[in-house]
């Protein structure tokens, strides 16, 4: 490849840098974003109304759930959706809806992370499931 080539290669490379930057720059200004106040994703928990602040165990889940949001590491965010997630499995019970199970964190099998029992609720809300079926399919 003799120097003229060589040159027009080198040149062709440098125009495309200078026209994507150029590209760039102008695109910037046309559609400029601000940043905004707040940051995205932001869960307002409603606050107590009746008789002051709400039980010490009952943590909004919203909280749990910004805290999540915001952890800094995943072991932080591990522990508020795990939090979250027993706050979600222990409001099911006390409103009385099916299934008898108690909630607890349990290690994803031989890997370093905690989820909740989650089969076990399942299988317990389908077993109040299929016998309140099989009640009302003996009624009729």
């Amino acid at each position: 490849m003799d120097s003229f080539e060589a040159n027009k290669v080198f040149g062709a490379v440098l125009g495309t840098v200078f026209v994507l930057f150029g590209g760039s720059l102008l695109a910037e200004n046309i559609f400029h974003s601000e940043v905004p106040e707040q940051p995205g994703y932001a869960i307002v928990a409603p606050e107590p109304t009746e008789g002051g602040a709400p039980a010490a165990e009952a943590v909004p889940i919203a909280t749990l759930l910004q805290d999540a949001l915001t952890a800094r590491d995943w072991k932080q965010r591990e522990a508020a959706m795990g939090a979250a997630a027993l706050a979600v499995a222990r409001l099911h019970r006390a409103r009385g809806l099916p299934g008898d199970f108690e909630p607890a964190l349990e290690p994803y099998f031989s890997r370093p992370y905690t989820v909740i029992n989650a089969d076990r609720i399942g299988h317990a809300i389908r077993a109040a499931a299929d016998d309140a079926l099989s009640r009302s399919d003996a009624k009729t």
